[in-house]
């Protein structure tokens, strides 16, 4: 059997078994059609102000934000440490092979995923865009997913170990700047018409690469930056550097000594003895799973990225405006809830599937260590910048509130979307987010946080007002959870179905 040979039949192992397996359910149906939505809508506001080569620059943009998100988000396993690379490695292949095979599955993906870019631009670009042009955006577009999937393999083989953090950053940075950075590009995109070529700095781009073999004067420094680009990533795709194994790293974090008195409080007067181990476990173990934080923090800091936007505190508008902002996280709920079960490692749930503990007292600890250790952070960085953006008496008034119903919401969305017991199951088990379900449930949730933050602005006085109402919400979570626990039960738990 010829190397040719041997690469396909992995690849083609791999495609079947993970995406086209079951009728092709496993395929990213989802994120295709919301990342033609979202191109679609983007492209045709654009493509009245653009000519040619402007529109493939913005077209180009747009699709190494969405590709780089999904490359560190949904289609992050593509790209990590295989599980079934024991038993790969015991066929009669070679590394070279089994590497080059994944490199196969992951820009076939890739370039799939750039089609719900590319295809719908090819169809709205502007009326001066010859034949040649459009497919010429499809197959610019194809190459530029390629270089993208290598550039996705080297910040993954690079964010390792003590800094795992930065992939996190970089897709906050990556998902904020796609919604906040084009909503707020889109009024003066047409700066990027009748370019003859690209110059300046907007050769840092490379986007600009991309399409500069479709500007006028195509021969210019941005397409001999594009050779040198797509010369280095066919290196890095031929090296293939995937991300090793990576030995356990420690739990302990800055932000988790600075919630230490608050976890110790919330300990002695919130948490109840049987929910303490499990309190303890979720708090410390959560946040180090990686595959949790990059499906979670990047949607978490949207508000935080709006108040930007509408910091026009001096106005009703803007107030009104900052008021759903500091209620935005509790709409964002369903997809942190999603993902409490993710675990790198979930043999670990033995030492809580044996214990008499009954799932109840499971829950509760986990939604109070989830409160604690993810929920509140998130609302004291709103705090501290609706105080520097507006002033502190209408950050007092509007987060305390926020919170309090967020964590008392929290209990009855907690048994709709945790469907799984906390860090039991890993990420690729619990499907992405784009779930009608999730969809739905996200959509009422939009209105009731935009029904209480007006209803918050508009009837609580002040900041005495805000603090006493998250008192009030305070209270009525402490009684809540000081209800009468049932008993365990050993058929109660996931190992005795």
């Amino acid at each position: 059997m010829g190397m040719t040979h041997r690469i396909w039949s992995l690849a083609k192992a791999r495609l079947q078994g993970e995406w086209f397996g079951e009728g092709g359910g496993s395929l990213p149906i989802a994120p295709l059609l919301f990342q033609g939505m979202i191109s679609s809508a983007l492209l045709f506001i654009v493509r009245g102000d653009l000519d040619a080569h402007g529109y493939a620059i913005f077209t180009f943009t747009l699709m190494m934000a969405l590709s780089l998100l999904s490359l560190l988000g949904e289609l992050a396993p593509l790209l990590a440490q295989d599980p079934a690379e024991e038993w790969v490695a015991g066929l009669p292949v070679q590394p070279r092979d089994i590497r080059l095979s994944k490199i196969l599955v992951c820009a076939t993906i890739v370039v799939i995923m750039s089609l719900s870019v590319s295809v719908p631009a090819a169809l709205l670009a502007p009326a001066d865009t010859t034949l040649i042009g459009r497919f010429g955006l499809i197959g610019l577009g194809v190459v530029f997913s390629s270089c993208l999937t290598a550039t996705g393999l080297m910040l993954h083989a690079f964010c390792q170990g003590s800094r795992s953090g930065l992939l996190v950053l970089l897709q906050a940075m990556l998902f904020v700047g796609m919604f906040v950075g084009f909503a707020t590009a889109l009024g003066q995109a047409s700066r990027l018409s009748e370019w003859q070529e690209t110059s300046g700095i907007w050769l840092v781009l490379p986007s600009t690469w991309v399409a500069a073999p479709l500007a006028p004067n195509a021969l210019g420094t941005a397409t001999y930056m594009l050779f040198a680009f797509c010369l280095f990533c066919a290196i890095i795709l031929h090296w293939a550097p995937f991300p090793p194994s990576s030995a356990s790293q420690g739990t302990r974090s800055l932000l988790g000594q600075f919630l230490h008195p608050l976890r110790s409080l919330a300990s002695k007067l919130w948490v109840r003895p049987k929910e303490l181990p499990i309190f303890d476990w979720i708090f410390e173990g959560l946040p180090a799973e990686k595959d949790f934080a990059l499906r979670t923090y990047p949607l978490m800091a949207i508000p935080l990225a709006f108040l930007f936007l509408g910091a026009e505190a001096d106005t009703k508008q803007g107030q009104g405006l900052l008021a759903i902002l500091c209620f935005a996280p509790l709409t964002y709920l369903p997809i942190l809830l999603l993902f409490v079960p993710t675990t790198a490692t979930p043999d670990a749930r033995t030492l809580l599937d044996t214990a008499p503990l009954h799932p109840h007292d499971e829950a509760e600890g986990a939604r109070k260590a989830v409160a604690i250790r993810i929920v509140l952070p998130l609302y004291l960085s709103l705090t501290i910048l609706v105080s520097w953006l507006a002033n502190m008496e209408l950050a007092l008034h509007l987060i305390p509130p926020a919170a309090g119903f967020t964590v008392l919401l929290m209990r009855n969305l907690w048994p709709h979307y945790v469907e799984r017991p906390p860090l039991s199951t890993p990420a690729s088990d619990l499907g992405g987010v784009w779930r009608d379900d999730l969809t739905g449930g996200m959509f009422f949730l939009a209105i009731i946080s935009v029904g209480l933050a007006l209803l918050t602005w508009r009837f609580v006085p002040g900041a005495a007002g805000g603090i006493a109402l998250a008192l009030v919400l305070l209270g009525l979570e402490l009684g809540l959870s000081r209800r009468a626990t049932k008993a365990w039960c050993p058929k109660d738990h996931p190992r005795s179905k």
